[in-house]
């Protein structure tokens, strides 16, 4: 899971694993892959390097939500260790699946974020494929 929030207008955006399709319909994956996830990357990448824009080690919840805590955010701060991720997808069963990753290009804010989930989840060892669209056809792929 990918958070971040925009200060200045209270803006959360964020990008999760497609849990109805493979390879991230088994869990191991998806925990291997937090490893790996750099929240600061992802939301520099989307609004800018001004870290008072944003926030990073942020949980599930909303920064200030009655219900934000920072249970397990542990394995989103420590040092990213893609060797350690790749070892760990191969015990999950990873099988080289090819993750396809939507990319809005009319979504400048998203479509940064995108590039670079791409490159993490290519640094892990996985077989990537981003198709670029509009963000009035990426929505519906959600749900596939």
């Amino acid at each position: 899971m990918l958070c971040g929030t925009q200060q200045e207008n209270h803006l959360a955006t964020g990008s999760w694993f497609n849990q109805l399709q493979p390879p991230f319909d088994n869990p191991a994956i998806r925990r291997a892959l937090l490893s790996g996830i750099s929240q600061s990357d992802a939301i520099s990448a989307a609004v800018g390097d001004d870290a008072a824009l944003w926030q990073d080690k942020v949980g599930f919840f909303q920064p200030g939500s009655t219900m934000a805590n920072d249970a397990g955010i542990e394995v989103l701060t420590s040092k990213r260790d893609f060797a350690k991720v790749k070892t760990d997808l191969a015990a999950a069963g990873y099988k080289d699946e090819t993750v396809v990753l939507p990319v809005p290009a009319d979504m400048p804010l998203i479509s940064g974020m995108s590039e670079v989930v791409a490159d993490m989840l290519r640094k892990s060892s996985m077989t990537v494929y981003e198709q670029t669209m509009d963000w009035g056809t990426a929505v519906p792929k959600d749900a596939l």
